[in-house]
């Protein structure tokens, strides 16, 4: 009941909107709301916009808007989408909003840029997804070096989820101590696991877990090592340059 109360003031607010209709008839209402960028850098609505939807919910609430008719998808081979191939109105839908997963979707936009095909092919599978594939590879450095606090299993749904923090934050510019600190958080470690075999309170704690890191990182192909040495660059320039 509480959050049925929260959205009845936007209901009661919105129920007179008439909806616009594609050529299909299909109705659709625009959203308009400017957004701010918050401390973590992700992006939040100041006016309006729902901020967590149910993944069921997402297909049918939320579609990308009507391509103006100068503005129609291009295909790789050159050929444009005419309005007489799509429709004889003057708008169509861009298409459906799909979502993806952001640590593959990041992994693959870097492997592109770096001409990485071996990691943009890796990153783009869906079986195994790209965080269950690095779960894989950590829990099989584990195996030789136990670099894992105990109570981890082989296909371990916290494992997939503690790695792929990592991947994602260490991504971002995070350093691999900080991202550690952060999931070793007591209400943290139901969702992630007990982290790294090391204690993070004591002296040399976050040097253990740095040292871990670089191992997964070499025990990756050779990819892993250029998107170190790409990330290691970029903290130089943004130290001695920007």
């Amino acid at each position: 009941m509480p959050d049925l109360c929260a959205i009845l003031s936007i209901y009661q607010g919105t129920a007179g909107i008439v909806p616009q209709r594609d050529s299909d008839g299909r109705g659709y209402v625009h959203i308009r709301s400017r957004f701010f960028r918050a401390l973590n850098r992700r992006f939040h609505a100041a006016d309006f916009w729902v901020e967590h939807v149910a993944a069921d919910k997402r297909p049918a609430w939320f579609g990308l808007g009507p391509i103006p008719p100068g503005m129609r998808p291009v295909y790789a081979d050159g050929r444009t989408v005419t309005a007489d191939a799509v429709q004889t109105t003057n708008d169509m839908f861009a298409g459906d909003f799909i979502e993806r997963d952001i640590s593959s979707s990041q992994t693959q936009v870097l492997a592109a840029f770096l001409g990485l095909g071996e990691l943009e092919e890796v990153a783009s599978r869906t079986k195994p997804k790209f965080k269950e594939y690095l779960a894989e590879r950590l829990w099989v450095l584990h195996e030789r070096v136990h670099i894992l606090a105990p109570g981890y299993s082989p296909h371990d749904a916290r494992l997939v989820r503690f790695i792929k923090e990592h991947w994602m934050r260490y991504g971002y510019g995070s350093l691999p101590g900080t991202i550690a600190r952060d999931l070793a958080k007591p209400t943290n470690q139901v969702v992630y696991g007990p982290g790294w075999n090391t204690d993070l309170t004591k002296l040399g704690g976050v040097a253990k877990v740095e040292r871990y890191w670089r191992m997964f990182l070499a025990a990756l192909p050779a990819w892993g090592q250029s998107v170190t040495h790409f990330l290691d660059v970029c903290r130089d320039i943004g130290r001695n340059v920007d």
